[in-house]
């Protein structure tokens, strides 16, 4: 259970890099378009809409990134730290991103499983 565990954080680090790096670089690639959405955003609501949903996207992205480096750096250290505060660290790298955007469900959704299996495991990779 707990390679089970390990597998899953890190393939969920690994899947929310490559689309928080993704969503990122689209986000700054596309600079003069978003630029003059803001412009036309100033006159119709549609457009100030589309234009809250692509930074709540890019905001997605960095929370992406920001949280499965943190996971990441975590995991080799499950064993010293307590169970629940690493299936914390799971949760809260499912959590802030869903704040954005729930397309990062994509990315983070082996993450949950991974909380699962470090909430049951113990310090000594026993079962509790």
């Amino acid at each position: 259970m707990k390679l089970t565990m390990i597998v899953c954080a890190i393939l969920g680090s690994l899947s929310s890099l490559a689309l928080g790096a993704v969503w990122v670089s689209d986000y700054y690639e596309s600079a003069e378009m978003i630029q003059a959405l803001e412009l036309a955003a100033q006159t119709s609501e549609a457009v100030a809409v589309q234009l809250a949903e692509l930074n709540s996207i890019r905001n997605g992205g960095f929370s992406l990134l920001m949280l499965s480096l943190a996971v990441l750096a975590a995991v080799p250290f499950g064993r010293k730290l307590p169970a629940y505060t690493l299936a914390a660290i799971l949760a809260v790298a499912v959590l802030i991103p869903l704040l954005f955007t729930a397309k990062t469900l994509l990315a983070t959704i082996l993450f949950v499983p991974a909380a699962l299996f470090a909430f049951l495991v113990d310090r000594k990779g026993e079962v509790s």
